[in-house]
């Protein structure tokens, strides 16, 4: 009985791996059907156009150390953003988190050491830059005044 058991065992196993093989080569045979229709082949021109648009890569990646960064302007337009708007719109990308050592917003121990030479010497690093830190926040549009009450703005955010 146990050499009928292995025999109808044996049989069994080989009768589900040709069938697990032939659907692989079938599964095969479709995907690459569809990969060859999908490549383009055959395919109007301006719907290429559109998919390659749809890919294309948003950015480029700059390894060069001593290469110049620039920030874009945020608002050319800046005449009329009142302090608040300036500081979540230029000032809260780094000032929130910390990035770079810049003092956070809220916390009064950061700002306070950035303040120690006062007031005026800390809109004229923000107006010129310092560090990290582009000129005008990256933003050339903003005014001297706006700068100003800008950084008033992190200052009384901060408890200062």
């Amino acid at each position: 009985m146990s050499a009928n058991h292995d025999k109808v065992f044996v049989i069994t196993f080989t009768a589900v791996l040709g069938f697990l093989i032939g659907l692989s080569v079938i599964i095969f045979a479709i995907a690459n059907a569809l990969d060859n229709r999908a490549a383009g082949d055959g395919m109007e021109p301006e719907r290429l156009a559109r998919i390659e648009e749809r890919v294309k890569a948003v950015g480029q990646v700059n390894t060069d150390p001593n290469a110049k960064v620039t920030m874009p302007v945020v608002d050319a337009g800046a005449a009329d953003m009142p302090p608040e708007q300036i500081v979540t719109e230029v000032c809260a990308g780094c000032h929130v988190s910390g990035v770079l050592g810049a003092p956070k917003i809220g916390d009064a121990g950061s700002w306070a050491k950035a303040n120690a030479a006062g007031l005026d010497a800390m809109v004229k690093n923000a107006i010129n830059g310092k560090n990290a830190m582009p000129p005008r926040g990256g933003n050339p549009a903003l005014t001297d005044d706006q700068i100003r009450a800008a950084v008033e703005n992190m200052l009384k955010q901060s408890g200062l």
